[in-house]
């Protein structure tokens, strides 16, 4: 009786000490074909579906977005490629997917990208930025909270003439700028043209893009029941 007690006590705990992961994938785009995001309308950029540039390494893909420099400026500016719902101003809903300020509820932003080796378009005031607002409503104009903006040094000969997978994690805040509690969350890609200096040419290529939002509940509760079973079983061993 008691080894069947314990096989019991095994298979319980083995339940209720693996927590459920809730996951959700609110951006993805291999850039295979038109939608699924946005893009500013900065003087002087354009971005359009192009043939992969150099189709090895992390990437393989036939197509990928081209950003592009088309005429040059006179200060910073910035370019900008966005997640975005259907019928959304900006950004994703966040209903249902978990609790905004826990600890367990986690953020992954994973992307491609491609910055040509050759050529003048490039400068060393470029950089790649990961940048994440949070906000009360569906407009990321309303109230944003921009969490964490991450950059990339794209000027860098290292990081350049091949593919590279870049990748931004955090928890999802509680709170916006406004002290409002946040329940959509945008994704932006944006590149910075540094002192406006660049020259007409590709500028970088970027795809596979994913975001997605996970809830790893805490096995608290599960711990203490665990315990609370534990002894039951010891004292009618005893």
């Amino acid at each position: 009786m008691f080894l069947i007690r314990c096989s019991l006590l095994a298979a319980f705990s083995t339940l209720i000490l693996t927590p459920t992961t809730k996951a959700a994938t609110l951006w993805t785009n291999d850039f295979e074909s038109a939608g699924g995001y946005v893009t500013s309308s900065t003087a002087g950029f354009s971005a359009a579906l192009v043939a992969n540039p150099d189709a090895s390494g992390v990437n393989t893909s036939a197509q990928v977005l081209g950003i592009n420099i088309t005429a040059a400026g006179s200060s910073d500016r910035f370019f900008e490629v966005r997640g975005k719902s259907a019928g959304a101003t900006a950004g994703y809903s966040l209903a249902g997917l978990g609790t905004p300020g826990d600890t367990n509820f986690k953020f992954t932003l994973t992307f491609d990208i491609y910055i040509p080796s050759g050529g003048t378009t490039v400068t060393s005031d470029d950089r790649l930025l990961y940048i994440l607002r949070f906000t009360n409503g569906q407009s990321d104009s309303v109230t944003p909270s921009v969490l964490g903006v991450t950059t990339f040094d794209i000027s860098n000969a290292a990081n350049r003439g091949s593919w590279k997978t870049l990748t931004y994690t955090g928890t999802v805040p509680a709170l916006d700028a406004n002290s409002q509690a946040v329940n959509y969350i945008t994704p932006i890609i944006s590149w910075k043209d540094g002192a406006g200096n660049d020259t007409a040419g590709v500028m970088a290529y970027m795809d596979n893009v994913s975001f997605t939002v996970s809830t790893v509940p805490e096995p608290g509760r599960a711990m203490l029941l665990l315990m609370g079973l534990s002894a039951f079983l010891w004292r009618r061993r005893r």
